[in-house]
């Protein structure tokens, strides 16, 4: 697995509020190839194809948070990468 999806899957299971209207969660866990959580608003977000996406939309606004959690995990990833790499 390469690390962007492995840092998306963290992103995805440190969330302890919905990322759009901060209600909290109410199920969720993931594992090495995915990840899920289940907020209190009603929202779902999955790992799907490598990537966070919204099963169940918060009715504020899920799709642009979705955009902005991929954008956090493509930025750990780089680093990691990067100091993997020695690269400071």
């Amino acid at each position: 697995m390469t690390l962007l999806p492995t840092h998306r899957i963290k992103t995805l299971v440190a969330l302890s509020e919905c990322p759009v209207c901060k209600r909290p969660i109410v199920c969720g866990g993931g594992g090495i190839a995915f990840a899920s959580a289940t907020f209190a608003c009603g929202a779902e977000f999955v790992t799907a194809n490598e990537e966070i996406t919204v099963s169940s939309p918060c009715p504020s606004g899920s799709k642009f948070v979705v955009g902005y959690l991929n954008d956090l995990a493509a930025a750990a990833a780089t680093a990691a990468a990067a100091a993997e790499a020695g690269v400071p």
